[in-house]
């Protein structure tokens, strides 16, 4: 097995340079900053989670997705960060060609389940600014978000058996990132994931929900305007959404452009050249991005913000019952 290890192209040779160009400490730091990452990460999500389940407030079909973006950021902060920090502190771990797949497996599940989701928020989001509500209520109610959710994780794992099943090669240890991840020298399985998942859904799809998103809600506010300059606000009232509605919509915006930017620059190492260190940066940005979430959350979410502070101060409901902010 030794041997076979060894003589693999998934693993550098025992001599390889790598091994000599790398500096300790900053192999150490990079190690300290994503365990830091990985408790962060796993604290904040936890506190999205119980947000959700203790706040009448956020128990709606929006803030559904939301949990089911924790609960993939969590499985990457639980299951795949670990993994990266062992990969690095022990250079060419995993020592077995299956297992270095299946670790790239579980991270890339962990990215395709959070892009499944935010596509199914994207498109929530137009369906609730541009239709009626009982179209909104029967495509994007709780049944139908429940059955978003298990179809999102089906089908990220449906992606890895095909490509398991496949026998599709192009996933190998990588040096100078000291991680399993796709082989951009191997066509067939580099552009299966790029193109197929993450072009196509970070790129084209989710951009194209938002800016019909957000051209519809000016069109509706221009409406509104107008109307109240002819004194017919009565005729178009059903035309104006709730603030909260509005609020929610741009902060999953953000959520979007955040995943965008900490993911740009690991795929753009695939099509240019660049040293080993843009390549680093790279993966420290994609792992920041499973770990940040929480914390936008809290930044431009009041009910989230509140919800924290309540659960971390061991504060008790008030006795007063709060009506659910339908969304």
């Amino acid at each position: 097995m030794d041997s076979y290890v060894r003589n693999s192209s998934h693993f550098p040779p025992a001599n390889d340079d790598w091994e000599k160009l790398d500096d300790r400490e900053l192999v150490v730091a990079m190690a300290v900053y994503i365990s830091l990452l990985s408790v962060s990460g796993f604290v904040g999500n936890i506190l999205v989670i119980v947000s959700v389940a203790i706040s009448p407030r956020l128990r709606t079909t929006s803030y559904a997705f939301i949990v089911n973006l924790s609960v993939a950021d969590l499985a990457v902060n639980v299951l795949s960060i670990p993994l990266v920090v062992r990969s690095f502190l022990e250079y060419g771990w995993p020592h077995d060609p299956l297992w270095c797949r299946w670790v790239c497996y579980l991270f890339l599940m962990g990215i395709g389940v959070s892009l499944f989701t935010l596509t199914a928020v994207a498109a929530s989001r137009y369906c609730l600014v541009a239709y009626p509500r009982r179209i909104y209520n029967r495509c994007c109610g709780m049944k139908a978000a429940g059955l978003i959710v298990a179809n999102n994780w089906f089908l990220s794992l449906l992606l890895a058996l095909i490509h398991h099943w496949g026998n599709f090669d192009g996933i190998r240890y990588i040096p100078s990132v000291r991680f399993c991840f796709l082989d951009a020298f191997d066509g067939v399985s580099y552009w299966y994931v790029s193109v197929a998942v993450v072009c196509i859904v970070c790129f084209i799809l989710i951009p194209l929900l938002y800016c019909m998103t957000f051209r519809t809600l000016y069109v509706s506010q221009r409406r509104l305007h107008a109307a109240r300059r002819r004194n017919a606000f009565a005729r178009h009232r059903r035309q104006i959404l709730h603030p909260a509605e509005i609020k929610l919509t741009k902060m999953l915006a953000v959520i979007f452009l955040i995943l965008l930017f900490c993911w740009t620059p690991i795929w753009v190492t695939h099509f240019v050249d660049t040293s080993p260190h843009f390549q680093r940066l790279g993966v420290m940005l994609v792992l920041t991005n499973s770990s940040v979430n929480p914390f936008v959350y809290a930044w431009l979410n009041e009910h989230f913000k509140r919800a924290f502070k309540r659960i971390l101060l061991c504060r008790r409901r008030h006795r007063a019952r709060v009506k659910p902010l339908i969304l």
